[in-house]
């Protein structure tokens, strides 16, 4: 299962996260992305891997598997979603497309490596 936002603007499913100020590192970013768009705080991470897309607009994605505490809670960008990361493909942005696929290797990996 994989937590993705069910956003508000009717444009289907992504994954939390946004933009990194210039002088904040992604890890930051991501955690106070997090925070604000499920209401979840970060405990531990894994930086996954990182790609340039220019599908919507163009964009460097920086992707983490995370552990957090606390309960979704809904934001002003969406409903956060518990959903299968195989349910998920067809409804995410088009410059996340790319992010199930590496996602299972990179996921994969890790595993092996434990």
């Amino acid at each position: 299962m994989v937590l993705v936002i069910d956003r508000s603007d009717g444009r289907g499913l992504s994954f939390p996260g946004g933009l990194a100020m210039p002088w904040e590192p992604a890890e930051d970013a991501m955690k106070r992305e997090v925070l604000e768009e499920t209401g979840l705080h970060v405990k531990r991470s894994v930086q996954l891997f990182e790609y340039f897309n220019s599908a919507d607009i163009p964009v460097a994605i920086t992707a983490f598997a995370v552990e957090a505490d606390g309960e979704p809670e809904d934001s002003w960008e969406g409903s956060p979603v518990w959903l299968p990361l195989a349910d998920i493909q067809r409804r995410l942005l088009p410059s996340q497309q790319e992010i199930p696929g590496r996602l299972s290797e990179a996921l994969a990996t890790l595993r092996r490596e434990r």
